[in-house]
């Protein structure tokens, strides 16, 4: 494991490259699915989102219930505009843990994004019933989403 902290310091560092050579160098068939992950990171903070996107693919495939990977496939998939991808990894998200406040924020989240109202009231409103550090992003949310549907008084 001190092999992962030291990549994970190089990353801190921007030393992505040499990141990378480390992930090569200690990559194992009992790490495989970390290393995958690290590489993501590295090629996504390189603004490589495709071949970012490639190894967290390949981290969830050898690891499903792994949440790093799904979360950070959730956000390359918003950001790419991909709405129908991001909702089936938040979906994952929170199959793995209803009661995760912010699982529960971003499934609502990419509801809102795809218009569909209803879904992302529900979700935000479990947010908020979950009463965590997301709450608030919820509320503000939802209250968007009812001023827009000229609820004003909801």
């Amino acid at each position: 494991m001190d092999e992962l902290k030291l990549i994970i310091e190089n990353i801190k560092n921007q030393n992505l490259d040499d990141a990378l050579e480390q992930c090569q160098k200690y990559e194992n068939i009992k790490n495989r699915h970390l290393i995958y992950n690290i590489k993501g990171v590295i090629f996504s903070k390189k603004n490589q989102i495709d071949l970012s996107e490639t190894f967290f693919l390949k981290s969830h495939y050898i690891e499903s219930n792994f949440e790093d990977p799904i979360k950070n496939l959730y956000l390359i998939y918003l950001k790419k505009g991909n709405v129908g991808a991001a909702i089936d990894f938040a979906k994952k998200l929170y199959k793995l843990n209803v009661s995760n406040d912010l699982y529960n924020y971003y499934l609502a989240y990419a509801y809102e994004l795809q218009n569909n109202d209803h879904e992302a009231i529900n979700y935000y409103k479990s947010c908020i019933e979950l009463n965590g550090p997301n709450k608030i992003k919820a509320l503000n949310n939802i209250g968007g989403l009812y001023l827009r549907n000229n609820k004003t008084k909801t």
